[in-house]
């Protein structure tokens, strides 16, 4: 049971019938500081603030930061182009499933 309003929480961004606090200026910010790519310490820095892309509200976003964190175990310097050329790749329905 829980599992599941998890779920949904995650999938709609409402928990209980109210929407999950979100700041999607935020969350831009916090991308646009990665893809930007001069800030080499930047994605370590996020990663330990934000180890799963769940921590994104806005599903665009969770993608976007999917492809950090999968660039960032590949050991590849993350920037926008790096970003770019992982996302025209991507399996969406396998990173979908790794949202969860």
């Amino acid at each position: 049971m829980a599992n599941r309003v998890r779920e949904s929480a995650a999938n709609t961004g409402t928990f209980a019938g109210r929407e999950l606090p979100h700041n999607l200026e935020l969350e831009r910010t916090a991308l646009a500081v990665l893809l930007d790519g001069r800030h080499a310490t930047a994605m370590h820095k996020a990663r330990a603030v934000l180890p799963h892309p769940l921590a994104f509200f806005q599903r665009d976003h969770r993608i976007v930061y999917l492809a950090c964190l999968d660039l960032d175990e590949q050991g590849v310097r993350i920037d926008c182009q790096a970003v770019s050329d992982l996302l025209m790749r991507y399996d969406f329905k396998h990173a979908i499933e790794k949202l969860k």
